[in-house]
């Protein structure tokens, strides 16, 4: 696919009201502003945070609030990462992925995750406090089947054997025909992007410092203490990689997880939406909240679902399948908005939390939150700063160490994910290409990162690698990790030009 223009190209479900021509959230169209400066200097700092996500930004909060000394890099703005594209759903309701810890790592392991999860929708709870236009609002949560209780009967019996009060539900209120669901309450939603900015203002107040538009392009030294930029360098006695999924080799990360992208659409409806936060089982899964557009003060239906591995499915038609069950079951004025996500899925569920790997490091990680971030990047947090504030590792994340080996049946799945990643890259030796594109020049579709061939994402206007996930604006411009450089230009327009990251 040779995009002839950077803009991302519209589709238009039958029947259904037109699509918006260009990709992005609620979130981001309802954005504060923050205004912080890039790093252009060498600094020192006790502790370096990669990444102003909920999960940087709660670890930086978390730190400041004890003392500490702590620099937050953000590669875009505050919220411009992953958090900026989920759901804003603050749940510790997480559809089947209970059932499967339970199968993979046992019941305690599985209370143990509930556990963090809960207590992290209190830990929101009480940071939205110092962030107002974060709106966050309590709700109960669903987790519904429309095709046979079974699942539903035991996801709630698993719940009540670890300890969560949670009840069968099979009310009128629920938006879904013939629909079962497990329901717990005092669960929340909020605006994530909001909640972040009012995180970072807070950070700041707190003498912490956050640096914008820094993308960090290295880690040096024997522990992995120093972090270069396009401009700068940041040498600390700790550092936090809360970017997603880690941009370094060390650990293994990008062949430990694999990356999923989600689709969610934000619908102006003809009546009152539903409000509670909804999650069904079935295939393909579909979730529900509301919203509030600052625009207008319109309340809208986020439906979101679908997906596939990145750069391996047909983006437009999850799109198209997202709205048209949505005129299933709601009477669809507009289509105000439209996005996408990736997370990263673990072999287990659970995410990898603690030391970037077994050798000794000042590094530690947080990635593999499964389409949870929201609770699963605050637990982790809670845990990083802890750590650093003990000042050792700790068993404050449990099960969800970084550096657990796989189960017998986990080492079955990676060895799957990495066969599927393989064959991309075999296929991507056969012919890795170029493509011209409007203002730029000739683009080499070789990814950086394991020099697979990226492809054009139709929905968002991206590049996107299908090996591990990594993901380039239309201009080659790197967005998303695993990768920290640009595609290279082979050459400019108008002239013979030079590789972007030379």
């Amino acid at each position: 696919m040779t995009p002839t223009s950077p803009s991302a190209r519209t589709s238009k479900t039958r029947g259904a009201p037109s699509l918006p021509t260009r990709a992005q959230s609620l979130w981001e169209a309802n954005r504060l502003p923050t205004g912080y400066s890039p790093l252009r200097s060498r600094i020192r700092a006790e502790v370096a945070v990669v990444g102003a996500g909920i999960t940087g930004l709660t670890a930086a909060h978390r730190l400041a609030n004890a003392g500490r000394e702590v620099v937050v890099l953000e590669a875009g703005l505050v919220g411009g990462g992953v958090t900026g594209v989920t759901t804003g759903k603050v749940s510790a309701l997480h559809g089947a992925n209970l059932q499967t810890i339970a199968d993979e790592r046992g019941e305690a392991a599985a209370a143990e995750y509930f556990r963090a999860n809960r207590d992290a929708v209190e830990v929101v709870g009480r940071l939205a406090a110092l962030c107002p236009d974060a709106r966050f609002e309590r709700r109960p949560a669903f987790t519904f089947s429309n095709r046979g209780s079974d699942r539903i009967v035991r996801e709630q019996q698993l719940l009540q054997r670890i300890g969560a009060d949670a009840e069968m539900d099979t009310t009128a209120a629920l938006p879904i025909p013939r629909a079962t669901a497990v329901r717990l309450d005092g669960q929340a939603q909020m605006d994530p992007i909001a909640y972040l900015v009012g995180l970072a203002r807070n950070v700041v107040d707190l003498s912490g410092t956050v640096y914008e538009h820094t993308p960090v392009t290295g880690l040096h030294g024997v522990d992995g203490d120093v972090l270069t930029t396009a401009e700068g360098e940041v040498r600390a006695k700790v550092v936090l990689l809360t970017s997603g999924t880690p941009f370094t080799y060390r650990g293994g990360y990008f062949a430990r997880t694999e990356p999923h992208r989600s689709y969610a659409v934000a619908l102006e409806l003809e009546d009152s939406p539903p409000e509670g936060l909804y999650l069904g089982l079935d295939d393909p899964v579909r979730s529900l909240r509301t919203a509030v557009d600052r625009a207008d003060g319109c309340r809208l239906l986020i439906a979101s679902g679908g997906g596939h591995v990145t750069a391996r499915g047909d983006e437009l038609a999850e799109v198209d399948a997202l709205v048209a069950w949505s005129l299933q079951h709601f009477p669809v004025r507009q289509v105000r908005y439209r996005w996408s996500a990736q997370d990263y899925r673990t072999h287990d569920r659970l995410p990898y939390v603690g030391p970037l790997s077994h050798l000794p490091s000042h590094v530690r990680v947080a990635t593999g939150f499964n389409k949870w971030g929201m609770t699963n990047g605050t637990a982790a947090a809670v845990a990083l700063a802890d750590q650093v504030l003990l000042g050792h590792d700790g068993t404050a994340v449990g099960a969800a160490r970084s550096t657990r080996l796989p189960t017998p049946s986990g080492v079955l799945e990676l060895a799957r994910v990495n066969a599927r990643a393989a064959m991309h890259w075999v296929t991507s030796l056969l012919g890795p290409g170029s493509a011209s594109v409007a203002g730029t020049g000739v683009l080499d579709l070789t990814c950086p990162h394991a020099r697979g061939t990226v492809r054009w994402n139709r929905a968002e206007g991206t590049w996107d690698c299908p090996v591990h996930g990594a993901r380039f604006a239309a201009d080659g411009t790197v967005i998303q990790g695993p990768a920290h450089t640009n595609l290279r230009i082979r050459s400019r327009n108008g002239g013979r030009g030079a590789a972007a990251d030379d």
